[in-house]
């Protein structure tokens, strides 16, 4: 045991992460400790937490056919609406710590909150996520490739096969072709998000070959061994 000055026990140390170490404030999620002071370093990192556990509050089945999700107000800046499978309580409650976390960070950037909307409907999507509707006729485009395309825009090039996709209302659905065509080394074909909304809703879905990764990546959050660039 380290000692302070005049022989008394050193306990300036934090709380034990999950793989064991400790940078001497709350657990991480995966792994570690960030300082409980204010950090340049440390507010990306639990941004990146957040986005991940918010990722899978949302998670739900999209054949089960009962309703699953629900709206909770939540987030970093704001407690906006948000649609999450209500019955993850454990994820709640981790997103309620992540937030604490943050504060005690001083990391709140002070966000004008009077943006929220609310969802007039939340539903569990196609990719099993909860998701919610804010106007009567929400029309979303699909970013392929690096370039928008408009919904209902059908012969847009796979940029990780010789294959071709249709958008509609940001769902991408391409051919199965065989072919020689694949996502460069180290990265898979996946869904990202490229332009998020105030209420940490999706405006601008992106398909494109994305970095894999193992716990954290730049410029996103590790979500499923791929790094990508999330709402929350």
């Amino acid at each position: 045991m380290q000692t302070g000055k005049g022989g008394a026990p050193n306990t300036s140390g934090g709380a034990t992460s999950a793989n064991g170490g400790t940078r001497g404030g709350a657990t991480s999620a995966n792994g570690g400790t960030i300082s409980d002071g204010p950090s340049a370093a440390g507010c990306p990192l639990v941004r990146q937490e957040f986005a991940r556990a918010l990722h899978e509050t949302k998670r739900c089945d999209p054949f089960l056919g009962a309703p699953q999700c629900q709206e909770v107000r939540t987030g970093l800046e704001c407690a906006c609406p948000t649609p999450i499978q209500g019955a993850n309580t454990a994820a709640l409650e981790l997103l309620d710590a992540i937030r604490a976390r943050y504060e005690r960070l001083q990391c709140t950037a002070f966000a004008d909150c009077s943006v929220c909307l609310k969802p007039l409907a939340v539903f569990c999507n196609a990719e099993g996520l909860c998701e919610g509707r804010y106007t009567n006729a929400e029309v979303l485009s699909c970013k392929v490739g690096g370039k928008v395309y408009p919904s209902g825009t059908n012969g847009i090039p796979d940029p990780g096969s010789c294959n071709t996709c249709g958008c509609i209302n940001g769902e991408l659905s391409c051919t199965e072709i065989g072919c020689g065509g694949e996502c460069p080394a180290g990265t898979v074909m996946s869904r990202q998000c490229a332009e998020c909304g105030p209420t940490d809703r999706c405006l601008l879905p992106e398909y494109d070959c994305l970095p894999v990764c193992t716990t954290t990546c730049d410029g996103g959050a590790c979500i499923d061994g791929i790094c990508r660039k999330v709402c929350g």
